[in-house]
C-alpha cells in the first residue's frame, strides 16, 4: 500500500494530474493537507475524484538534519499521518489484505463540509475510528506452541550473502501449528525480511535451504523461527521463538598488496618496522592478522592485528573516463584531462583520508567544473589548491556544458595510511619471518603474503606470495 502526497501547487488534480498520486491503481492513497482551521491548505492540491483523504499538513513539527526539529508545511507532512494509521490497522489485524486496509482507512474518516468536493471521502483521517472499523475482523490466534530450536551456519564464501541449511527443531506439540517461518532479525530483535517457511509435518527436525540469491539484509544479526497457522503467527520478538546468531563467514576478496621489513635481527631478538600496504579494495576486509612463520613453512604465533579502514583505489565511472589520463604514483594517483569537449561527465570515487592537490585548472568559469564532496572548483587557479579528504568515501565529479572549452585540469590524490607500520622493539624471534593475511570478521583468506627477516641488519626483506 503506497500513501502518496497529492502535491503542493494548489491545483485541482482532477484537471492537472499529479504523479504518483494520480496513478489509477488500487494500492495508492492520495493525501491532501488541511490547515489548523480545517480547510484544505492553500498550497495543497485537491481533487473530488483523484485525492482520497485529508490529514494535517500545515505547520507540522518535524525532524530536521542535525538532530533538530523544525516547523514544516506540505502534503508530505500530511502523508505520514495516513501512513501511520494504515500501519496501525495492519498491526492490529495483520491478516487484512492491502485492499481491506485501504478501505478501512478511507471508510473511517471524520467528514467535514469544508472537505466535501475537495477529496473523495470528504473527510479527515481518524485513527481511533479506523481501529474500531478494523475490530470487526477477528483478532489473530497464533499457535500456543512454538519451535524448540534453530541452528544455522553460513557456508557462502561471498561476503554479503549467506548460504547453508537452517535446521528447525519442531514444537513438542504441533496440534495448533501449520508451518514454521524463518525471519532475519535486527540487533534490536525486529523482523527485517522473511527467509522462507516449511510445513509442520510431525517430524522432530525440519530443514530450510538458503542459497544466498537475495543477499544479506543490512543490520541482520540473527535468524528467528516462528510457529504459525491460518489465523496468525507467533511474534519474532516473543522470547519463546528460538533465535540463532547470524555470522557472515564470507572470505575477503583481496590480500594486502605488499609487506616489507626493515630492522635488526641478532638471531634471537628483532627490532624494527613491519610495513603492510593495504589491499587495493578493503570493502571485504575488516582487519589483517600478522603471524610469525616457522622454518617449516607453517604458521606460528599470532603477533598483532591491523584494522582495515575501508580503503579502496579510486574508480572512474562515466562516458569520459577513457579520455582522462590516470596514473598511479608512489602514494596515490594522478588524473589529467587536457583540452576537453562539450557535455562531458565523469565521476571518480574513492576512500580517504587523503590529500588532493589541484595543480592545474583552466575551464570555463562556473559552467565547466570539478566538484569535490560538494565543493566547486572552476575557472583558473593562480596557484595549486590543497584539499583534505577526510576518512570515508569521497567523490570528484567532472562536468562541462555545451559551450566554451579550454585546456583542462589536473590533480593528484595522495592517500594517508596506505602503508601501515607495525613497530617491534626487542621482540623474541619466533620464526623466519612474518605472514600477513586479510580477514572478514574472524574468517581469513586462504592465501597470505610473507616477508623474511634476514640476519643482516637494516636491509628490507623480500616479499613472496603464498
Amino acid at each position: 500500500l503506497f500513501v502518496s502526497a497529492a502535491g503542493n501547487s494548489g491545483s485541482n488534480n482532477d484537471i492537472l494530474p499529479h504523479y504518483p498520486s494520480n496513478y489509477a491503481v488500487d494500492n495508492i492513497i492520495s493525501v491532501a493537507s488541511i490547515s489548523p482551521t480545517g480547510k484544505v491548505s492553500r498550497f495543497s492540491c485537491y481533487g473530488a475524484t483523484t485525492v482520497d483523504v485529508a490529514a494535517p499538513g500545515s505547520k507540522i513539527l518535524s525532524t530536521a538534519p542535525g538532530n533538530t526539529y523544525k516547523i514544516r508545511s506540505g502534503t508530505s507532512m500530511a502523508c505520514p499521518h495516513v501512513s501511520g494509521v494504515a500501519a496501525l490497522v495492519w498491526m492490529y489485524r495483520p491478516q487484512l489484505s492491502m485492499q481491506q486496509v485501504k478501505e478501512i482507512v478511507l471508510g473511517s474518516v471524520d467528514e467535514y463540509d469544508l472537505l466535501k468536493g475537495r477529496v473523495v471521502t470528504g473527510g479527515l483521517v481518524n485513527a481511533r475510528q479506523a481501529l474500531d472499523l478494523a475490530s470487526k475482523w477477528n483478532a489473530p490466534t497464533p499457535p500456543v506452541n512454538s519451535a524448540t530450536g534453530i541452528e544455522f551456519k553460513d557456508v557462502d564464501s561471498v561476503i554479503g550473502a549467506i548460504s547453508g541449511t537452517v535446521t528447525i527443531q519442531a514444537a513438542a506439540n504441533e496440534s495448533d501449528v501449520s508451518y514454521y517461518k524463518v525471519y532475519y532479525t535486527s540487533g534490536a530483535g525486529f523482523s527485517l525480511r522473511e527467509l522462507g517457511n516449511v510445513t509442520a509435518n510431525g517430524n522432530k527436525t525440519l530443514t530450510l535451504t538458503i542459497n544466498g540469491a537475495f543477499g544479506l539484509p543490512k543490520y541482520a544479526k540473527s535468524l528467528v523461527v516462528v510457529a504459525g497457522n491460518a489465523s496468525g503467527e507467533r511474534s519474532v520478538e516473543d522470547p519463546s521463538s528460538p533465535h540463532v546468531p547470524l555470522t557472515d563467514y564470507g572470505v575477503p576478496e583481496e590480500n594486502a598488496r605488499a609487506v616489507s621489513w626493515r630492522g635488526a635481527c641478532d638471531g634471537s631478538v628483532v627490532s624494527g618496522s613491519l610495513s603492510v600496504t593495504r589491499a587495493k579494495d578493503e570493502r571485504t576486509i575488516t582487519k589483517y592478522n600478522v603471524y610469525w612463520r616457522g622454518a617449516d613453512g607453517k604458521r606460528g604465533p599470532f603477533v598483532k592485528e591491523i584494522p582495515a579502514v575501508g580503503f579502496h583505489d579510486p574508480r572512474c565511472t562515466g562516458a569520459q573516463c577513457e579520455d582522462i589520463n590516470q596514473t598511479e604514483t608512489a602514494d596515490g594517483w594522478s588524473w589529467h584531462r587536457g583540452a576537453y569537449g562539450v557535455g562531458e561527465k565523469a565521476e571518480i570515487s574513492g576512500h580517504g583520508p587523503a590529500r588532493m592537490t589541484v595543480g592545474k585548472m583552466d575551464t570555463e568559469a562556473t559552467f565547466d567544473k570539478l566538484e569535490v564532496n560538494s565543493r566547486i572548483i572552476s575557472g583558473q587557479l593562480d596557484q595549486p589548491l590543497e584539499l583534505e579528504l577526510p576518512n570515508g568515501a569521497f567523490k570528484v565529479s567532472w562536468t562541462s556544458d555545451t559551450s566554451i572549452s579550454r585546456s583542462g585540469w589536473a590533480f593528484d590524490i595522495a592517500f594517508d595510511g596506505l602503508v601501515q607500520e607495525l613497530q617491534l622493539t626487542d621482540a623474541a624471534k619466533q620464526g623466519t619471518g612474518f605472514e600477513v593475511v586479510s580477514c572478514y570478521g574472524d574468517t581469513e583468506r586462504n592465501t597470505s603474503i610473507f616477508v623474511e627477516i634476514p640476519e643482516t641488519k637494516m636491509i628490507p626483506g623480500v616479499v613472496a606470495a603464498m
